[in-house]
């Protein structure tokens, strides 16, 4: 069943009787009229606001003044800072703050998803953190870049290049150029290269003076960036 939509006005004042105008437009075309509040309301609402006035003038000779129905405006209506619906203060729920039913009801909807995924956040930064603390995690925490980087500089610095660190692996030189070549690079070559060099690994993972590597909530941005999802078993603790 459809609900025929109640119809709604703006609020004039009448600058030769002082009398309240309901109007649907808000401009004024003979200059003999001002709007009282740029809100809408209904007739029903205009005879209250009109009653209102007019007690209040009941022992008063002159015509009631503009900011007089302002004034009894605000003390009858509650305006919605949000879509500027007005309603009857004393309909109006103190929980709702300054906003009407409707929009407190989407505004709630609109927490309750965004506490979904700051809770979703929180469950997928624990998972980062706990991955940062395997091999793979530190390896990947690193740009693939710079990591190839320091690898190849560490190996030119002793005379190597890639082609003996795949001999040394017992893979082809195309095979681990391949290896290379993936989003992430496996845990086995950068301990395969600090085992041939004699070095620990994190002289791989180092960032060199000149580069970043930007950090969200001590996780890798990039990492949040690309959507990354580690993932840790009991086998492997290599990436999806």
């Amino acid at each position: 069943m459809a609900y025929k939509k109640t119809e709604r006005y703006y609020p004039k004042y009448s600058l030769e009787s002082g009398e309240l105008i309901l109007d649907t437009s808000k401009a004024s075309f003979d200059g003999s009229e001002m709007l009282i509040l740029p809100y809408k309301i209904t007739k029903t609402q205009g005879y209250q606001l009109k009653g209102k006035v007019e007690r209040s003038h009941y022992h008063v000779e002159r015509m009631p003044f503009l900011h007089e129905y302002q004034f009894q405006f605000y003390k009858i209506f509650h305006v919605c800072e949000k879509c500027n619906f007005v309603s009857e203060k004393r309909k109006v729920n103190k929980a709702w703050g300054p906003l009407c039913r409707r929009c407190f009801r989407k505004r709630q909807a609109q927490d309750v998803k965004q506490r979904g995924r700051d809770n979703d956040y929180r469950k997928k930064i624990i998972k980062y953190r706990a991955y940062l603390k395997t091999t793979q995690g530190k390896i990947n925490a690193v740009p693939k870049e710079y990591l190839i980087s320091n690898m190849k500089i560490e190996l030119d610095m002793k005379g190597l290049s890639l082609t003996q660190l795949a001999e040394y692996m017992g893979v082809s030189s195309k095979k681990l150029y391949n290896l290379l070549s993936n989003r992430f690079i496996k845990e086995e070559i950068v301990l395969a290269a600090s085992s041939l060099l004699n070095i620990p690994i994190n002289r791989f993972l180092k960032i060199r003076r000149g580069l970043t590597n930007p950090t969200i909530d001590g996780i890798p941005a990039f990492w949040l960036k690309d959507g990354f999802l580690p993932r840790i078993n009991k086998k492997s603790d290599s990436p999806e």
